[in-house]
C-alpha cells in the first residue's frame, strides 16, 4: 500500500489512532503546499497524487505546483459554493490532453501544464463526494 498524507489547514482536532503511520499507511500535515512537495521529493517515487477539494487544489495550483489535472464536468448547477478559480486567480497555460464523455453527461478532461521544464508530476483529482481532502504520493 503507498504511503497517504491527509493535509489540513490546522492540527488535527479529531484523536488520531494510537498506532504509529507506518502501520496505517496514513500521516496528517498541516505544512504549506511548497514545503509539503519538497519533503515528498526527498522520498522514492514516481508521482504525487494530490486529491482534494477546491480549496486544496487551488493552493497547489497558486504555489504552481501541478503538472497535470483531471477535472470532471457534471451537468448540474449548484448555485453557490467555493469556486475552483477565483477572479484574481494567477494565469496558469494548460493543454488538454485526453476528454471522455458518458453517458449521463459527465465529461472528464486531463489537462497537462505546459513549462519550459517539467518537474516530477503532481496530478490532480476531484474528490469522490464523500472523500476528505488528501495527499496521495503515487
Amino acid at each position: 500500500m503507498d504511503p497517504t498524507l491527509v493535509a489540513r489547514r490546522r492540527p488535527t482536532s479529531y484523536p488520531v489512532p494510537s498506532h504509529p503511520a507506518s502501520a496505517t499507511g496514513v500521516t496528517f500535515s498541516n505544512e504549506s503546499p511548497a514545503a509539503l512537495v519538497q519533503r515528498l521529493r526527498q522520498r522514492p517515487g514516481k508521482n504525487i497524487w494530490l486529491m482534494g477539494g477546491g480549496e486544496l487544489a487551488r493552493s497547489f495550483l497558486q504555489a504552481d505546483l501541478v503538472d497535470e489535472m483531471y477535472l470532471g464536468v457534471v451537468p448540474v448547477l449548484l448555485g453557490e459554493g467555493l469556486p475552483l478559480f477565483p477572479s484574481g486567480f494567477p494565469q496558469r497555460d494548460f493543454a488538454l490532453l485526453e476528454n471522455h464523455t458518458y453517458s449521463k453527461g459527465m465529461i472528464a478532461l486531463k489537462y497537462k501544464r505546459l513549462r519550459s521544464k517539467p518537474k516530477r508530476k503532481i496530478l490532480i483529482r476531484p474528490p469522490p463526494l464523500v472523500a476528505p481532502p488528501s495527499c496521495r504520493r503515487g
